[in-house]
This record gives structure tokens, sequence and C-alpha cells, in this order.
């Protein structure tokens, strides 16, 4: 089947805590509202992680809550440490429809003079739901 990754219960309630890089190293989240100047660094940018690696549900927009409707709920067990591959999206089944068509014509002049032509034609038509997201998450 293909596989995608979606956001693990957690993460959509904005909790982090439990999302771990491919070598089990927890990826910080970074409060946007706390970027100030570096003052060992001239010319960056420091932030702070937010508490728990957990983004307070008032912070998080409306706009993405109401996409993770879209979003499915993970239905296998994703890998280790980074969840990824949580989602069993589809067992590759679609609608298929191929034509292919091959013409040959031999001719034979004499014993030392010969001449074959060919002619392909080919086309088809495919639909697959490629991510097993339904419409609108569906990639085209």
């Amino acid at each position: 089947p293909r596989t995608s990754t979606v956001p693990t219960p957690l993460q959509r309630l904005g909790d982090f805590s439990q999302t771990f890089n491919s070598v089990g190293q927890l990826i910080t989240v970074y409060d946007p509202l706390t970027t100030r100047p570096d003052p060992s660094r001239p010319g960056r940018f420091i932030r702070d992680p937010f508490p728990n690696n957990q983004i307070p549900q008032g912070r998080i927009s409306p706009v993405a809550l109401a996409l993770l409707r879209y979003i499915p709920m993970p239905n296998v067990t994703g890998e280790s440490f980074t969840n990824a591959n949580n989602l069993a999206a589809s067992p590759n089944l679609g609608l298929y429809r191929y034509n292919s068509y091959l013409t040959r014509i031999d001719h034979k002049f004499s014993d030392r003079h010969r001449v074959f032509v060919t002619s392909t034609a080919n086309w088809g038509v495919e639909f697959r739901n490629g991510n097993g997201f339904p419409v609108p998450a569906l990639r085209g």
C-alpha cells in the first residue's frame, strides 16, 4: 500500500512533546512571538521554545484547525521515533483504461528484397487517489 505521514493525535492538539527526529532527538517547536535580536551575534535572531514543546490551544490558528478536518487520522503504527508513514493511504486500487495497437505489414518483393512497416498507437487514462486523502486535501 501507499503510505503518507499525517499529524498524530497529540500534534493535532499542539502537543509536540513526543515529536522526535530519526535518531530520537526531540524536535523543538519555537514560539514566533518571542523572536528578538541575538545580542551575541548581530544580524541574527533567537526565539524561545514553547514550554513543554506544547503550543497553547489559543495560539493555534482556526484556519489550521479547520484544515485538519480534511486530513485523516493515523491508521497504522508509524516508524520508530518519527511516526512517519503512519497512514496506509490506499491499496493502490484505481481505474485504468489503456489501449495499445500494433500493426505490422510484411512484403516480399524477391528472395533478396523484403520490406516491413510497423505502426504503434498507445493511449490511456488512469484515475487514482495517490495519497489517500479526501478532496480537497487530495493532491493532483
